[in-house]
């Protein structure tokens, strides 16, 4: 009597040969992701400046964000700044509910180092800047 095994090993090694060789084959060309790469958040451009020249810019900045309601280039040079981040939410909710602010801005006019991470900043800040409260909603 012939045992199977015989006939069955040949065939068994030279399927996994072909599919070894098959799966080669297929490393040459690199899969093409199927999905889309992220979109750049804003970041800033790294820009040499002195702090004067950064806090000018940053005043700036905030007069811009309070005027027209956009936020992003306000936040993308205050991140981590909490108190930053909360103040740029809550001038996109006053322009998300209609409203606007109108503020003429703050002018700087000295700063000094406390430490390596602070800085002590004097501001004159313009006449009041009016927030004008979006139109009340008709009831039901």
């Amino acid at each position: 009597m012939r045992r199977r095994t015989s006939t069955l090993r040949p065939l068994l090694s030279a399927g996994l040969l072909s599919l070894a060789l098959l799966l080669t084959g297929c490393a040459k060309d690199e899969p093409k992701p199927k999905f889309e790469e992220p979109a750049a958040s804003p970041t800033p451009t790294p820009v040499e400046e002195t702090a004067e020249e950064f806090l000018e810019r940053w005043a700036r900045l905030d007069r811009e964000m309070q005027n027209t309601g956009e936020t992003e280039e306000y936040r993308a040079i205050t991140p981590g700044c909490k108190a930053c981040i909360a103040y740029a939410d809550r001038v996109d909710k006053i322009y998300a509910a209609g409203g606007e602010i109108v503020a003429e801005g703050k002018t700087i006019q000295g700063s000094s180092a406390l430490g390596t991470s602070q800085v002590l900043v004097s501001a004159r800040i313009g006449p009041p800047s009016t927030e004008k409260a979006p139109d009340p909603q008709p009831g039901p």
